[in-house]
């Protein structure tokens, strides 16, 4: 698998998308999506199944919300890897946080299927079964000689590929209402 460098820009973008997504008045960087900065058009059959839209919905936006308040905790290994020094303290917030995702990866999975969400599901989920993986990989032994650059090189939750989806979604009928 190809990973690429993800600046904290691009993870505000992606993290204030969700929140758009989600019901905040927060804008949307169309930067995010690199040079196409126009989102997908929806397709017929998107907006024909609005109670499935619905269902997606209802399934998936709290799970956005758990995401967003995972990654300042996501961050806070990052730093510590750029800092070095003794990871061994951090034993405890790998395993808890690779608990978290593997519980939102599951939620994922439950998620019902709707067409213009479905490949935004699926990349949540490929991305934090990645980051999941990289935690227990790393929580294997703290005490290695690259822990630190290992917990500083974690990779982070937003992409392009997810802010287009995203958009997809949003443009499919994804809402998620605050007042219900």
């Amino acid at each position: 698998m190809r990973s690429f460098p993800r600046s904290a820009a691009l993870v505000a973008a992606a993290l204030t998308t969700i929140l758009v997504a989600c019901g905040t008045t927060a804008p949307v960087s169309p930067t995010a999506r690199g040079t196409d900065a126009s989102p997908p058009a929806p397709s017929a059959s998107a907006s024909a199944d609005p109670a499935a839209a619905a269902a997606y919905g209802t399934a998936i936006c709290p799970l956005f919300d758990r995401i967003v308040n995972l990654d300042p905790r996501l961050a806070a290994i990052r730093a510590a890897g750029d800092e070095g020094g003794d990871m061994t303290g951090y034993e405890d917030e790998l395993s808890a946080l690779a608990d978290e995702l593997r519980d939102i990866v599951n939620a994922l999975d439950e998620v019902p299927t709707w067409g213009p969400g479905r490949r935004l599901q699926l990349e949540i989920m490929g991305t934090l079964h990645l980051i999941r993986a990289e935690l227990l990989s790393i929580n294997e032994d703290l005490t290695a000689v690259d822990t630190a650059d290992a917990m500083a090189a974690l990779p982070y939750i937003a992409s392009q590929t997810m802010d287009r989806e995203m958009a997809r979604a949003v443009e499919g009928g994804l809402t998620c209402g605050t007042d219900e």
